[in-house]
């Protein structure tokens, strides 16, 4: 049992106060550097292991969270196994996989997003207000729908779920009006007949133990003879899974991580994450009793982190 005097806890709401003095102090050089007229656009809706932003004109990156503001002209990117989504309001979605990164400028008519590296999905919702993707192989302007950006051999892969989207590269234009995949790269334009239903982009499969089994499936014109083919990267070099499926599901047993999924020349690519449902632990206070004089005493309570998890549900009760 520990007892608490009145000197005891002044000095531990001084020690409190000193913490928290020194939490702000921190949070405040770690933040990044803005302008007074910064423009919060959007927020960070999903986040998974490592992500970053900066400021314009800042070189230094921070780590951010979910439910992190994305302001104006800022850049994000995600280091490896890292994911995140960010939403824009006005219908306009961002969901980026791994080693990937978009600066966002919405301070022009149209919203422009320039992106690099990876695997990067774009939606938009208002045909009245299209969005215009800038890389390295042209630019893109999605006028509704769902277009997925993904490097290729010596350009990109543009990925048109639903709606329509026009692909400017080399002063030349495509319109893609229907689900389908333009190779920028041979300009060569292959429809999609393949739908994958779950798990949907980005999601998180929460399995219980290793090795546990979880149902992918998806919808295709012709089911028999679809290749599922599963992989650590979005260039399907490391390949984990490669099989000629019956049907329209398939009952797959993966290790945690990111990992990428496709029905080979039939869909586009998508990505999902596999993570095993682990409780929190708690840290303190464990069984241990508190007893005071006047003033209630201050109790923090803490426990260890699940990185999968966005809020935590706290609850304190009366064994009486």
């Amino acid at each position: 049992m520990k007892s608490f005097s009145r000197e005891n806890a002044i000095f531990l709401l001084a020690l409190c106060a000193a913490f928290s003095a020194a939490a702000v102090s921190l949070a405040l050089v770690s933040s990044p550097r803005r302008a007074a007229d910064s423009k919060i656009v959007g927020f960070i809706a999903q986040k998974s292991n490592n992500v970053e932003q900066r400021s314009v004109g800042n070189p230094i990156w921070s780590q951010i969270d979910a439910k992190y503001p994305v302001y104006d002209r800022d850049t994000v990117r995600t280091g490896p196994s890292s994911s995140a989504t960010i939403n824009l309001g006005d219908g306009v979605e961002i969901a980026m996989s791994e080693q990937s990164m978009v600066f966002i400028d919405v301070s022009q008519e149209k919203k422009r997003l320039r992106v690099s590296g990876g695997l990067v999905s774009v939606s938009n919702a208002r045909k009245s207000s299209p969005v215009r993707l800038e890389t390295r192989a042209g630019s893109i302007e999605v006028k509704e729908g769902n277009v997925q950006l993904r490097d290729s051999i010596g350009g990109m892969n543009v990925e048109l779920r639903d709606g329509e989207a026009s692909v400017t590269t080399d002063g030349e234009t495509v319109t893609l009006s229907e689900p389908s995949i333009l190779d920028t790269a041979s300009s060569e334009v292959r429809t999609i007949s393949a739908e994958l239903i779950k798990p949907g982009q980005g999601d998180v499969v929460l399995i219980h133990s290793p090795g546990e089994r979880f149902s992918m499936a998806w919808n295709c014109a012709d089911n028999d003879g679809a290749r599922i083919m599963i992989a650590r990267d979005a260039n399907f070099e490391r390949v984990e899974v490669d099989e000629i499926a019956r049907g329209s599901s398939f009952a797959a047993t993966l290790p945690e991580g990111l990992h990428y999924w496709k029905i080979a020349d039939k869909s586009p690519v998508q990505w999902f994450s596999v993570a095993i449902a682990r409780a929190p632990r708690q840290i303190a206070p464990v069984n241990v009793a508190f007893t005071y004089l006047d003033a209630l005493p201050v109790i923090s309570f803490l426990w260890s982190e699940v990185d999968i998890a966005e809020e935590y549900r706290f609850e304190v009760f009366s064994s009486e």
